[in-house]
């Protein structure tokens, strides 16, 4: 039993970890899909880059930059406290005390958690090029 129960935990971690590798592995596959193109099919595919600079070796490097955005989920909720009994809501108000002998039941509501935001960051592919225009390495950061 001890066994079966190790094999089905081991499955469902790798099962984890393959898919969280999925758009590791696509975004790989693409970028290395331009090694040895021409720069101007990756430039007529992509459009201009975003920026390029110097490789060090007599290329240079096409870098193209993407904001990715995304709201986060709203986790605000109500919880709303009901007291009973004759103290419920003792107090004063301006220094006043309440009459806390009649009083009933109260009510306090309160909202935690927080409202949705936008958040993002900007993801980069970088294409190294030589000196004739072939691409010949490259290099990303942010799915």
């Amino acid at each position: 039993m001890r066994n079966i129960t190790m094999k089905v935990i081991s499955l469902g971690f790798a099962a984890t970890t393959v898919g969280c590798l999925h758009p590791i592995r696509n975004t790989n596959n693409m970028m290395q899909s331009w090694v040895g193109h021409h720069e101007s099919e990756l430039i007529q595919a992509w459009g201009p880059a975003n920026s390029i600079s110097p490789d060090g070796a007599g290329g240079h490097v096409l870098i193209y930059y993407t904001d990715k955005t995304y709201a986060t989920p709203d986790t605000r909720q109500t919880i709303t406290e009901t007291r009973t009994g004759p103290y419920a809501s003792c107090g004063s108000v301006g220094g006043v005390p309440l009459d806390c002998q009649n009083t009933q039941a109260t009510s306090v509501s309160r909202t935690v958690g927080q409202a949705p935001r936008r958040a993002g960051y900007v993801a980069q592919r970088m294409f190294y090029v030589d000196p004739s225009g072939v691409i010949y390495r490259w290099r990303w950061q942010g799915l």
